[in-house]
């Protein structure tokens, strides 16, 4: 077993929360994007797009506003993606600055269009409260080739909002390949 589980100066057991290690392995990303002084029913919109294969993109949702706001999430968003709006996921442990994330295909602010889905997900923030305990409660495994929108709407004018998707990716443990193996054999009379 790889690692020390205890403090060396208390011998305290020592639990480390999974995104933490996901940092320290220099797997863990952000993408952020603040507007400040939204007017009531005014929104903050990020629009992100997975891509196919194997690997299953972990996101974690953390919205602060300086007053009340509506947070809705769709899937399979009609939203279009504006490319001088891009944002891009930065590696949160700097000492793994070149690494990137293979599942997310692009991601961007104030996305073009409009959304014809219903929300997948809501919930309410404000007063400079986190979305909640962000890895228990607001952890979504977004699908595989899928795009998403994640809008904030203002309740009242004069609203700060900061919108942070912690990110990381693991395998989907169920994919399989199939290996196909061809045998010749030549016999000689």
């Amino acid at each position: 077993m790889g690692g020390n589980l205890q403090d060396k100066l208390t011998r305290a057991g020592v639990m480390m929360e999974y995104g933490h290690h996901e940092n320290h392995d220099g797997k863990l990303f952000s993408i952020n994007y603040s507007k400040t002084g939204v007017g009531a029913a005014g929104t903050l919109e990020v629009r992100l797009s997975t891509v196919a294969g194997k690997t299953f993109l972990h996101a974690l949702p953390s919205i602060y506003a300086s007053a009340g706001c509506d947070v809705e999430v769709f899937e399979h968003t009609t939203k279009t993606h504006v490319g001088g709006n891009a944002l891009t996921a930065k590696n949160k442990n700097r000492n793994y600055h070149a690494r990137t994330l293979s599942a997310l295909s692009q991601a961007c602010h104030t996305p073009g269009g409009s959304e014809t889905p219903a929300a997948l997900f809501n919930w309410r923030v404000g007063g400079f409260r986190a979305a909640g305990d962000r890895r228990a409660v607001n952890e979504i495994v977004l699908k595989q080739d899928a795009a998403y929108s994640f809008v904030v709407t203002a309740d009242g004018a004069g609203t700060d909002i900061n919108f942070d998707l912690t990110m990381y990716e693991k395998p989907d443990p169920f994919f399989t390949t199939t290996t196909t193996t061809t045998t010749t054999t030549t016999t000689t009379t």
